[in-house]
């Protein structure tokens, strides 16, 4: 674990190690949005399933 800079000179970030951090970001997130994505898509076109499928239905006519 990085520990926090006590010299304000420290905080400042090159915009190397920015473009690195987003790019790691970017490459790691890349993983688990796909995978969020293709079980969503995986749950929407399973077909819908009642619990208590075995109770009888009847129509009542309208009077």
């Amino acid at each position: 674990m990085t520990r926090p800079p006590t010299d304000p000179s420290e905080a400042v970030q090159s915009d190397e190690q920015i473009r690195s951090r987003t790019m790691t970001l970017l490459i790691t997130g890349h993983d688990t949005t796909a995978s969020a994505l293709t079980w969503a898509l995986h749950q929407v076109e399973l077909p819908l399933v009642f619990a208590d499928d075995s109770v009888e239905r009847r129509v009542i006519p309208h009077p």
